[in-house]
């Protein structure tokens, strides 16, 4: 009972300590890590793009108050929000907000 008690404090208490830390909602640059790989996060926030033929797939994305950046970051790199997927249940409901896009821009090379 105790071990499920402290379980269940930790997994509470990690949202709430990055709600805490103003970086981790602060607007940054996305930019192209390597390859098809770009970072779409905020300032303390790793949030990441991959880019395939198939659509866009969004890691790491769980805070709803980040989406707006994140939408804006990918839109920067030339890519279409629409054209995302992502295991977040937050952008998960955002991306099925949208209308559907069928086609993708391509990013501008650099």
């Amino acid at each position: 009972m105790i071990k499920r008690s402290l379980l269940l404090l930790f997994v509470s208490a990690g949202p709430l300590l990055a709600q805490q830390n103003p970086d981790f909602h602060r607007e940054f640059p996305p930019f192209k890590i390597a390859g098809n790989l770009y970072w779409v996060g905020t300032a303390d926030l790793a949030v990441y793009l991959i880019n395939t033929p198939q659509g866009n797939i969004i890691i790491n994305s769980d805070f709803p108050e980040d989406v707006p950046n994140i939408k804006k970051s990918i839109a920067q790199l030339g890519f279409k929000y629409g054209d995302t997927k992502s295991f977040s249940p937050v952008m998960r409901t955002a991306i099925m907000m949208q209308p559907s896009a069928s086609s993708r821009r391509r990013p501008a090379r650099g």
